[in-house]
């Protein structure tokens, strides 16, 4: 009888030998997680939760751990995580141990640096090996040296010629002239743009898969500044995937968020005063998440409850979530995001004490770090600004509509903000400087659509024409201009936003100021996009009874009053009273109104883009000043000289 050994060549049979051993045991391949939680122990060096390890403990990354199943279409996955998530543990690790067990290929998995690798090696990867089936497998440290040189603790070699490679970012050699099936990029914020002129460092390591047919690259990260996390970019890329759990009260489906700004649900706390030291201290009892829903409470207690319950939701087509519009590159991507809200190893109460830490988002350092390790957002470059707290705390003993207070301009002038149900209407004090008191704030409800309604127009024209001001020396005051913003036309609210066009139109913001020229002027907010020739820009209108609109570069206003607002004097500061009158009574002025005027914030508001970001609903009172001091530039008040003040003033009093 012929043998093999009779036909082939010894080499022959030596590569199908090697062939063979790299066959799995079975042909039957279980779910990674399940294959890990039957042979993945967790000695105490490496997790606090020791012991095998258990789907259970983090429920929300099953799903990524089993998409590296070699029958799962997803050949690219990304994880946008927050700090203690799990993602090297329960993900990066289980993934490697599960793919080098059934000789699936070869992987490569890099890290931030050298150091790391190796701290990573010793700490992490040996003590996988040697509490899993890899033990088996591995081949001994002499083997591997007689047929290499250079073997290092940062490569390994397994049974079936599967092979392990830890690199990090600056060894760009590592991935030369090897072909690998299974990629991991951890920290990938932490990577250069580009890998030694060979372009982008994604697409340096995922070359080294182009000759294989079974592949699969990981990328995970905390983010880092917006327009330039790679993660987040990785993440878009997707189909955007974010954990939604129920609330168990009322069980609608919500992704955990913290609660800031003007949000009125999430994880929130309380303080209180430490008998001791008489400082405010976060009140741990107090931590709790207020549902989105229903606004009710639930605890950190049932955390767990809930995320067993979640499930993972893609959210490219959702522009709640995807405002921006960013598609999936393939259908075989997917990403996954996730904040430290739903990890177990991020205690809730520690959460707030880190944002409490961040001198509740002051400082800018601190802050960063929660939004980008915590939150698990990317970081949005802000310029400094006060908080209203400041200008509260400044705030002067007067009242809004009362007596001018001594050391107030005797020029006024007003500026009105059209809603769909009122007209609001703010006066400013002018002097040197354009420095500038807020006198005067009232708001008439109504229906401005109509041009017949007295309880708007009809109201702000005897208030305008009407209305005086007294000073300390008893000096009766008129408002001298009163500005109109004519951006938002009631007659056309269900067309917001879009470009206004007067041909054929009733307008009933400029039927108004038609008839009333002599003290009402026309503006309209713009950008210096807009072909503005300077801060206020007269433009001529196309049709009607008003000649002129004088378009406002608003952004540029902006900037000049947030530059000043933290003066208490002097040029283009604002100074604000403390109380207000309801009839006869005067009353303490509420925070809402202070935040109101401070109601935006200069940032990055995508990438490459800087813009003003709305941090409360209401904005209207921010919108007065502004509109205020775009009255003042058209009249060239800030170029009036003191002689030309001191002039000015010696008129209106008589002498």
């Amino acid at each position: 009888m012929t043998t093999a050994a009779e036909i082939y060549r010894p080499a022959s049979i030596a590569k199908c030998n090697e062939a063979i051993a790299k066959l799995p045991e079975s042909a039957f391949i279980p779910l990674p997680s399940i294959w890990c939680a039957e042979n993945r122990y967790l000695p105490k060096s490496v997790s606090e939760d020791y012991g095998w390890w258990a789907p259970e403990s983090a429920p929300h990354l099953v799903e990524i751990i089993d998409s590296y199943h070699p029958d799962d279409p997803m050949t690219h996955g990304s994880f946008w995580a927050s700090v203690q998530s799990g993602k090297t543990v329960s993900v990066m690790e289980n993934v490697l141990a599960f793919w080098i067990a059934h000789k699936l290929g070869s992987v490569l998995s890099v890290t931030a640096t050298e150091s790391l690798a190796l701290t990573r090696a010793s700490s992490a990867i040996d003590p996988m090996i040697d509490n899993t089936p890899l033990k088996n497998m591995i081949k001994p440290f002499s083997q591997r040296r007689a047929r290499k040189t250079g073997d290092t603790d940062l490569y390994k070699e397994f049974s079936g010629g599967t092979k392990l490679k830890l690199s990090f970012y600056g060894s760009r050699g590592d991935g030369v002239g090897v072909t690998y099936n299974l990629i991991q990029l951890d920290e990938l914020d932490k990577a250069p743009d580009e890998m030694a002129h060979t372009g982008s460092i994604e697409g340096h390591y995922e070359s080294r898969t182009m000759a294989t047919d079974i592949y699969k690259f990981f990328a995970t990260s905390t983010g880092s500044d917006m327009g330039s996390s790679k993660i987040a970019k990785s993440f878009y890329e997707g189909d955007q995937r974010r954990r939604f759990v129920p609330c168990p009260i009322c069980g609608e489906y919500q992704v955990l968020m913290f609660k800031l700004g003007d949000r009125d649900y999430g994880l929130t706390f309380d303080m209180k005063i430490d008998p001791e030291t008489g400082k405010s201290v976060l009140e741990r009892n107090s931590v709790r998440y207020i549902c989105k829903h229903c606004h009710k409470p639930f605890y950190e207690s049932q955390k767990m409850e809930v995320n067993q319950r979640g499930k993972w939701i893609p959210t490219w087509d959702d522009p709640e979530w995807n405002p921006h519009g960013y598609r999936p590159k393939s259908a075989n991507r997917r990403s996954w995001w996730a904040n430290g809200l739903i990890s177990k190893y991020l205690n809730w109460d520690r959460i707030c004490q880190t944002f409490i830490d961040s001198d509740f988002g002051k400082n800018v350092l601190k802050f960063k770090t929660f939004v980008v390790d915590i939150l698990a957002e990317e970081w949005a470059r802000v310029e400094k600004q006060v908080s209203f707290e400041v200008l509260k705390n400044r705030a002067e003993q007067y009242c809004l509509g009362g007596e001018i207070p001594h050391n107030a301009g005797m020029m006024l002038y007003g500026f009105v903000d059209v809603q769909g149900n009122r007209v609001e209407l703010g006066v400013m004090a002018v002097k040197y400087g354009m420095e500038m008191h807020f006198i005067d704030h009232v708001v008439f409800f109504g229906d401005p659509s109509n041009i017949q309604d007295r309880a708007t127009w009809g109201a702000l024209h005897e208030f305008i024409y009407n209305k005086s001001y007294k000073t300390e020396d008893n000096i009766d005051l008129f408002i001298y201009k009163c500005g109109i913003d004519v951006g938002y036309d009631p007659n056309e609210k269900n067309q917001r936003g879009s470009k206004k066009d007067f041909h054929n139109k009733k307008h009933t913001v400029y039927q108004f100021v038609s008839m009333r020229m002599d003290k009402f002027v026309a503006l309209k907010g713009a950008d210096s996009a807009a072909g503005l020739t300077g801060i206020v820009t007269p433009k001529k209108v196309r049709e009607g009874a008003v000649t002129v609109c004088y378009h406002v570069d608003v952004s540029q206003v902006k900037r000049i009053f947030f530059a000043s607002i933290g003066a208490d004097a002097g040029p283009y500061s604002l100074h604000v009273p403390k109380y207000r009158k309801y009839g006869m009574i005067e009353e303490l002025i509420n925070d809402e109104w202070y935040k109101q005027i401070l109601s935006e914030r200069y940032q990055e508001i995508k990438p490459g883009v800087m813009g003003w970001k709305k941090l409360q609903d209401r904005n209207e009172l921010l919108d007065l000043v502004i509109g205020n001091m775009a009255m003042m530039y058209m009249e060239n008040v800030h170029q009036f000289d003191e002689y030309w003040w001191e002039e000015y003033e010696y008129a209106i009093r008589g002498n």
